[in-house]
């Protein structure tokens, strides 16, 4: 059998010459159009704009992002309890949660009654705990902070 100059055996990732690309011809020819940005791209634009920040009376320009930030964290001082849970997830803050938990080598018990402190089941007076609310409130963070204080007092 004669095989004439471009016939071959079609099959897999072997496609008819008809229907391949002509020489010099793009797949693709319009491409991506010029200044077009994925969604990564976009995003971080938006964040690093800077934007005008009025604190302690003086006006200052930071990024969107460092004023997002810093809204979560304020929202979080003044007891939103889904803005602590959203910079607790955050990597880097657990990464310094951890940190702050190996350097300071408290053992399991002190962190059960961290907790227990935290969530205004023990009196940080005495040490014992405390009578169970019927209905339970989210302590302020304000709240938090003193009982950590008088629990550390004590312990001393």
């Amino acid at each position: 059998m004669d095989k004439k100059k471009g016939d071959y055996e079609v099959g897999y990732g072997r496609p008819p010459r008809r229907t391949q690309f002509k020489q010099g011809q793009s797949g693709n020819p319009r491409g991506r159009p010029r200044g077009s940005k994925n969604l990564a791209t976009i995003v971080r634009q938006v964040l690093d704009a800077r934007v005008a920040v009025r604190e302690n009376g003086r006006v200052r320009t930071i990024t969107k992002r460092e004023a997002l930030f810093a809204q979560l964290v304020h929202e979080g001082l003044g007891g939103n309890i889904r803005a602590i849970e959203l910079l607790f997830k955050i990597p880097w803050i657990q990464k310094e949660l951890l940190d702050l938990g190996r350097s300071r080598q408290l053992t399991a018990e002190a962190w059960d009654q961290i907790a227990l402190l935290v969530r205004g089941d023990l009196n940080p007076q005495n040490g014992s705990s405390a009578e169970p609310a019927v209905a339970r409130r989210q302590p302020d963070i304000s709240e938090v902070a003193s009982r950590l204080e008088q629990a550390l007092k004590v312990r001393r």
